[in-house]
């Protein structure tokens, strides 16, 4: 497989409202975590290595979760933030953000991060992120198939406290 495709983890049925994560990182690590924390649930993962495929999943995906690894490419992820803003397309963002990004943190608010995270966290707490959001939208959604797999995890970690 190509290293700029999407590679698709979980193959659940591709409707329009499907519950979707969407990944952004350049090398292949959290999008390995999720894959190992989701086994159980009927969730659609996808990893980009390029921020640029970011709207257009979402046009697939809408009112996905975006994970966005701030260590892959800084730029791009504000990029993708502004034009899926100027898309005025529905996701809810989480940024996995170094300690040496952490004064990135009230910009990607303003674009419209949900949460923070510090690059230090376990996989099993950004399933939860994730988990979180998924359930939150499902939720505004009526769809009880995932509502029995959502934990309730905190939106903000601080970037200066390690994950351990």
């Amino acid at each position: 497989m190509p290293l700029d495709s999407p590679s698709t983890i979980h193959h659940p049925p591709s409707t329009p409202f499907a519950p979707a994560i969407l990944i952004f990182e350049k090398r292949q690590r959290w999008g390995t975590e999720l894959k190992r924390e989701l086994t159980d649930h009927r969730i659609h993962v996808r990893t980009h290595t390029s921020a640029g495929e970011l709207p257009a999943a979402l046009l697939k995906f809408p009112s996905s979760v975006v994970v966005l690894d701030l260590a892959s490419d800084p730029a791009a992820c504000l990029g993708v933030l502004g034009r899926v803003r100027e898309l005025n397309l529905h996701a809810r963002f989480l940024a996995i953000v170094p300690r040496s990004l952490a004064d990135l943190e009230w910009p990607l608010r303003e674009f419209g991060v949900e949460a923070l995270t510090p690059d230090t966290i376990r996989g099993e707490e950004l399933t939860k992120l994730c988990l979180r959001r998924l359930g939150d939208e499902t939720r505004r959604r009526g769809d009880t198939e995932t509502r029995g797999k959502v934990f309730s995890v905190s939106p903000r970690l601080p970037l200066s406290a390690s994950a351990t």
